[in-house]
């Protein structure tokens, strides 16, 4: 038997469907900042590896 949706069960379902986009957004988020810190790492390692190159060279 099915029960009929109530006030509190529709605001419940949707207190738990914000929650779960947020944390995907803050997943999401995580991701993007991981991947340009490890960017900007990787490029400063590979300038200064030019510029010993360079100088060395």
């Amino acid at each position: 038997m099915v029960k009929p949706m109530t006030a509190m069960t529709l605001r419940t379902e949707n207190v738990v469907r914000a929650r779960r986009e947020k944390q995907g957004a803050g997943l999401t988020f995580l991701i993007v900042k991981n991947l340009l810190f490890w960017g900007s790492v990787g490029l400063s390692c590979y300038g200064i590896y030019s510029l010993i190159a360079y100088l060395v060279g």
